[in-house]
């Protein structure tokens, strides 16, 4: 294995470890100091615990940078639907480090030129959401928009659209059930990023 793909798996190490360590600090509702968190032993374990995944996964995958992007999706969206069912948020340091590792996993296997097209077209296809969501206001809440819109730049605003639209549906056979079982308001609030994650999944198995 080269010195690049080393270090590259070294980085997603840590912008892995610095996601749950966040997801964690944001669900229990404690601070997230950036100085102390080289200091947990915590910080460290996650970081070497998701460096041989990332490993098993490019090996299992037969070298396919590709499985290690759909599992770093799936695992994001596992933590920010776990930290917004909880907190009403999705935090802006999660989805940094999520662009990060995506981006980089993006240059890895594809030229960089189809890089950058994904790139530009996510960033029109956010605009173009956050239109629309300014348009229907109080519909989907600008972290919804901004995790939608980082997807949009790295996998793809085709693939957004697709799991945009399972949110949507699931949510409304949701927001049904509550209507008719639980006799709740059709106003009632609640998180959406499940229901990406679900669309996600579901977009995965079909």
């Amino acid at each position: 294995m080269s010195a690049n793909k080393i270090i590259l798996f070294l980085i997603l190490a840590v912008v892995g470890s610095y996601k749950i360590i966040y997801g964690i600090n944001f669900w229990k509702e404690k601070e997230n100091d950036f100085s102390s968190l080289w200091k947990s032993k915590k910080f460290y374990g996650f970081a070497v615990l998701w460096f041989f995944v990332c490993l098993l996964l490019w090996f299992a995958g037969k070298r396919s940078w590709r499985v290690i992007r759909i599992a770093d999706l799936c695992y994001t969206y596992a933590i920010l639907a776990l930290v917004d069912s909880k907190q009403r948020i999705v935090p802006e340091e999660i989805l940094a480090a999520y662009f990060i590792g995506q981006m980089l996993l993006g240059i890895m296997g594809m030229p960089i030129r189809s890089v950058l097209s994904v790139l530009l077209s996510g960033i029109l296809f956010t605009g173009i959401l956050i239109a629309v969501t300014r348009i229907v206001s109080g519909k989907m809440g600008m972290g919804d928009v901004k995790l939608l819109g980082v997807t949009a730049m790295t996998a793809g605003w085709q693939y957004t659209l697709q799991v945009l639209m399972w949110g949507m549906g699931l949510s409304f056979i949701y927001s049904m059930g509550l209507l008719c079982i639980a006799k709740k308001t059709i106003k009632e609030e609640f998180p959406f990023v499940p229901f990406l994650a679900a669309g996600i999944g579901l977009q995965i198995m079909i």
